[in-house]
């Protein structure tokens, strides 16, 4: 697994690319957008890569359970995987006012898209919602968009489950201190 990170600056060392000058929050949507419209351009850069994970820094990743459904051919390569938001999930959701048909894949929680993705979309536009995932999502067929259960946007307590739980999941997200990543990491070795 070789990971490529965007940010506001290029560490070719670190696989760092720069995908806006901006180091704000507010540039998420235009970082994600920009780092999209790369990996579409130069697909053949990317000839070794069969799917690219987009999540957010704050996010746990379950390695080990993650390279195991890759293993097991788990995720098509014509779909998108993640944990899905619509209106009828998050009818609180202010976005839902102005994209009423929108539906998209979480950030925090994570998505996976497979490079035939990227052979099929070869522009992806920038639609100034304020959110990278939800911007994301307006580029795309709403049907190629698979909710898995094991794509988490919060963390452990807010779905109520237990510290042994953590295997069986691929992210929780609002991961912020390095002990609270360190126990996810602990408790997802447990099983796996």
């Amino acid at each position: 697994m070789i990971m490529i990170f965007f940010s506001d600056y290029t560490y070719i060392n670190k696989n760092v690319l720069k995908a806006t000058f901006s180091s704000t929050y507010s540039s998420g949507e235009l970082k994600h957008i920009n780092i999209l419209n790369f990996i579409a351009k130069n697909l053949e850069l990317f000839s070794f890569y069969e799917n690219f994970f987009f999540i957010d820094d704050d996010t746990f990743v379950n390695i080990g359970l993650l390279e195991k459904c890759f293993s097991n051919n788990n995720f098509s390569q014509l779909n998108i995987y993640g944990q899905v938001l619509d209106k009828k999930s998050n009818p609180d959701n202010p976005l839902f006012s102005k994209f009423s048909e929108l539906r998209y894949m979480s950030g925090g929680a994570g998505y996976i898209v497979p490079r035939k993705i990227f052979e099929k979309y070869s522009k992806f536009k920038n639609y100034f919602t304020g959110f990278s995932d939800s911007s994301f999502g307006l580029n795309v067929d709403k049907t190629i968009l698979v909710d898995s259960k094991l794509f988490n946007s919060q963390d452990l307590d807010y779905y109520k489950l237990e510290k042994n739980d953590i295997s069986k999941y691929i992210t929780f997200h609002y991961i912020k201190t390095e002990k609270l990543y360190n126990e996810y990491i602990k408790h997802s070795r447990e099983l796996n």
